[in-house]
């Protein structure tokens, strides 16, 4: 970045009041003024440049906004001051006329800050021609007006007075602020912190060597030595180094001139015409400098740009070649086949995987089709998918399906998911697919298919089964049922054969109760089971449980009883019979199983209109290791041969299948202080009975 005139002051420190810029303004105008006047005093009334307008407007430059203004009014007054100490002019005519000086200040000012909003810049092209022109229309109306005081005052005007003051304006403003602007705080920390170069100094040796090679001696016209050492100077230090250099020439060759060495005094002509050609000699030194200045500046920045820029190329090159080791070890690693192929069907692509997936090399299938291989039946699948995603760019992606030819020609079926990769017009240049081989699972597929029919018809096989069977086993079980119970009732029976009979009736309504378990569980487990929802009342469904199972209670001196919850209504909608099928069987389970104390049926009320039913015993319960098998079919408590109790293991089985069916549940929880409680629960909401008088 160039140098350029801050607009604030440094972030670091805190910022310097208005106050003090206003100061340091009056100051540095009264300075120069009267430095000034003492050059001109010395050299008949003629000061070669006019350095105040220069520093006053650097200081500006650099001030914040709100005190320029005021800069502009402590400088003039400054000047003012320093004029009427020197007794050059009365302090009336003073002021007015370094109000000339004040108006080419604010004319200057004002342009910059509309021009060069981020702060003047030498070394930018567009700043340095904003500058240049402000350079000749500050001083052309400075010097009208002051041209204009004079004439109205009568003061004695030198002979090419309006020359000299426009030329004089003109070389502060174009000698001096670019160097103070140069030597800024942060320019001078900057090169102190990397040190001062032997170059740097060596140049600026060269420069004040011919200087005064120039400048000490009166016999030879050698000006024309400077202008190549200075810009010698601006190619090897840069700006900088050319504006300082600029500033230590115009010292030099002024104070020469004024003490009567040097080219200048070789000129055979008037003090003024000596004063006009160094001016002249002056202002091409600042023509010839600035502008190789800038032009050297622009080329340092466009190097240190390329430099940059070559090293984000060369930064988005590693990053870009250690993506594609990246992605190509992905491809290499991956599994599933990745190809990229042109929209015409040509493969540009094919990772390793190709091998494993199709038995292919890449090798093999890079140039070649992909219509090559698939299976004519599903290529109009494919060629509709592929167009679906060219022609809409929102398109879903959706794996499809087909088939492929194996080198051994078998067909192998794949699954693909292709996505299109377009230019930046938007036209579709490729696909890029990942494909897997899925015979394996279409077989499986196909198995499971088959292994659903083969289900169906043992389903139906079992069903015509069962419905036999329950035509052909209860009919011949009722008859045995039946003429058993008259051998038992009989009187002419002898006691021998009587219980000979009973055993045949045992045994007899044993396999009918496990007839009707098959055939209960078979329609469960296939769906077909029907319910006959009703209003029920509910009290007399399960005292009629209870009384069912009283008699083989009392042969063990069971205590039998039966708690409702009030709160539960007395009439439910619930299939009764299969209700009582589930009561009855945790019944008589408890009853079975329970050597001594008690037999509770207790009913409540469960969330969501629901009866929960429970049956605690007093029995031993069941060990930990078996509850969890408790309800599922052909189950135990005791699998062992030499176990007490029978049964098939299907009751519990069936019992949880009605309560599911029932929209409910079944269970098992240890009782508190020892035995079992098996509950159920089931949708049973309140309804109101209907009797023959309410009908």
């Amino acid at each position: 970045m160039g140098p350029s005139a801050p607009t604030s002051s440094t972030r670091s420190r805190p910022p310097v009041p208005a106050v003090a810029w206003t100061l340091a303004a009056l100051l540095a105008s009264a300075l120069c003024t009267a430095g000034s006047l003492n050059f001109a005093r010395e050299a008949g009334h003629f000061a070669a440049i006019w350095p105040a307008n220069a520093v006053v407007l650097t200081l500006m430059l650099r001030a914040p906004k709100p005190a320029r203004l005021w800069m502009i009014v402590s400088g003039y007054l400054g000047m003012v001051a320093a004029a009427s100490a020197h007794v050059v002019w009365a302090t009336p005519q003073a002021m007015t006329l370094y109000s000339a000086n004040a108006v080419e200040l604010l004319i200057c000012l004002l342009v910059l800050q509309r021009m060069t909003p981020r702060g003047l810049d030498f070394t930018r092209a567009r700043d340095l021609m904003v500058f240049g022109a402000l350079t000749v229309i500050g001083p052309a109306v400075s010097a009208s007006l002051s041209e204009a005081v004079i004439t109205a005052l009568g003061l004695p005007a030198p002979p090419w007075s309006w020359t000299v003051w426009f030329v004089r304006n003109m070389l502060g403003l174009l000698v001096v602020t670019p160097a103070l602007l140069m030597v800024s705080p942060r320019r001078l920390r900057s090169r102190r912190l990397r040190g001062w170069r032997a170059g740097d100094l060596l140049m600026g040796g060269f420069l004040l060597a011919v200087m005064a090679a120039v400048f000490t001696q009166s016999r030879y016209p050698l000006l024309f030595l400077i202008p190549p050492a200075l810009v010698l100077v601006t190619f090897r230090n840069g700006a900088f180094g050319g504006a300082l250099g600029l500033l230590a020439a115009a010292v030099i060759s002024v104070g020469a001139t004024v003490a009567g060495s040097g080219p200048i005094m070789l000129i055979p002509a008037s003090l003024t015409v000596r004063v006009l050609v160094l001016q002249g000699f002056l202002l091409a030194m600042a023509a010839s400098t600035l502008p190789v200045a800038a032009a050297l500046a622009r080329q340092r920045r466009l190097m240190v740009s390329l430099k940059k820029a070559r090293r984000r190329a060369d930064r988005h090159r590693r990053e870009a070649e250690a993506s594609e080791r990246r992605y190509r070890l992905m491809a290499d690693s991956a599994t599933d086949m990745i190809i990229r192929y042109t929209p015409n069907g040509r493969m540009l692509f094919v990772s390793p995987a190709s091998v494993q997936v199709q038995g292919y090399s890449p090798q093999e299938l890079v140039g070649r089709f992909m219509q090559d291989f698939i299976h004519p039946e599903d290529m109009p699948r494919l060629i509709t998918n592929a167009r679906r995603l060219m022609n809409d760019v929102a398109a879903e992606r959706t794996p499809i399906e087909f088939r492929s030819r194996m080198p051994d020609g078998e067909w192998h079926w794949f699954e693909t998911n292709p996505s299109v990769r377009r230019d930046e017009a938007g036209t579709p240049i490729e696909f890029i697919d990942v494909m897997r081989n899925i015979t394996a699972r279409k077989e499986a597929e196909a198995e499971l298919a088959a292994a659903r029919v083969a289900a169906g018809q043992a389903a139906v096989a079992k069903a015509d089964f069962l419905g036999t069977m329950n035509h052909e086993l209860r009919t011949p079980l009722t008859s045995i049922l039946g003429f058993s119970d008259l051998l038992v009732e009989s009187e002419a029976m002898p006691a021998a054969e009587r219980r000979y009979a009973q055993c045949v009736r045992q045994a007899a309504g044993n396999l009918f109760e496990l007839i009707n378990d098959v055939l209960d569980f078979s329609r469960i487990d296939s769906g077909s089971l029907r319910l006959d929802p009703q209003a029920t009342d509910l009290p007399e469904l399960l005292s009629a449980a209870l009384e069912d199972v009283r008699s083989a209670a009392e042969a063990r001196d069971l205590d039998l009883r039966l708690e409702i919850d009030p709160a539960l209504p007395s009439v439910v909608t619930v299939d009764p019979a299969r209700l009582r099928q589930i009561v009855l069987n945790f019944l008589t389970n408890a009853v079975k199983f329970t050597e001594a104390g008690s037999v509770r049926l207790h009913a409540v009320t469960a969330e969501g209109s629901r009866l929960r039913v429970e049956v605690i015993d007093t029995g031993p319960g069941v060990p930990e290791d078996r509850r969890a098998a408790l309800f599922e079919r052909f189950s135990q408590v005791d699998n062992s041969s030499s176990r007490v109790h029978g049964g098939a293991g299907l009751g519990l089985a069936i019992c949880r299948g009605l309560a599911l069916a029932m929209g409910g549940e079944a269970g098992y929880s240890p009782a508190p202080g020892g035995g079992s409680i098996f509950w159920c629960e089931v949708a049973a909401p309140a309804a109101q009975m209907v009797t023959e008088a309410t009908a």
